[in-house]
């Protein structure tokens, strides 16, 4: 930056080993001697009074986190307005099960299961969802296999459920609605329909 000493014009250059706030002819400090100009004390005003790009910057980022916590804690509010409706639950994350459920067990449960109760939210690429079909199958339960890689409809229902985690499977037991989207466990699978 090209500084220019207000008193003797002589302009500074990268070489001169006067510090930054003195002119290296007349060794005065540029802030005297610009205070010593006619018109400084308006120029000081002018500089005080005049709006910076980062002050406006500053208002855009408060701004845009206003709205980001606003946001936030309206779909925070909305989650658990569905949940303390009956409307919504998550199941939480596959933990150890207490008792691993028998084959025979699982073959009854597969029976009261009527078709259109489980849904499977599939792509032709994730290897989840080919292993929960592949489970489901095994144990003869009946379920929509609804592939949102071939259908918009698939992809619309899966992001109206919160559309997250690998395989989204969506399960209509009673009058709840259980969505299961942190990957396949089948005795977890199998310990909420029988809840």
């Amino acid at each position: 930056m090209l500084i220019i000493c207000p008193r003797c014009r002589y302009a500074r250059v990268p070489e001169d080993d006067a510090p930054h706030w003195q002119c290296p002819s007349c060794r005065v400090a540029y802030a005297k001697s610009e205070a010593e100009l006619p018109g400084a004390a308006e120029l000081r005003a002018a500089r005080r009074h005049k709006p910076t790009a980062r002050r406006h910057g500053n208002a855009l980022v408060w701004l845009m986190l206003g709205l980001f916590t606003t946001a936030s804690l309206a779909a925070g509010g909305w989650w658990t307005w569905q949940q303390r409706n009956g409307a919504l639950y998550i199941e939480p994350a596959a933990g150890p099960t207490s008792s691993r459920i028998s084959d025979a067990e699982l073959r009854e449960l597969a029976a009261t299961i009527k078709p259109g109760e489980i849904v499977l939210y599939s792509t032709a690429d994730c290897l989840g969802c080919k292993d929960a079909r592949s489970w489901l199958q095994q144990h003869g339960f009946a379920f929509t296999d609804c592939n949102r890689s071939l259908s918009k409809r698939c992809e619309t229902e899966f992001r109206r459920h919160g559309g997250n985690g690998t395989p989204p499977l969506v399960v209509r037991h009673g009058s709840r609605l259980h969505y299961l989207g942190d990957g396949f466990d089948g005795q977890r699978f199998a310990t909420l329909l029988m809840s």
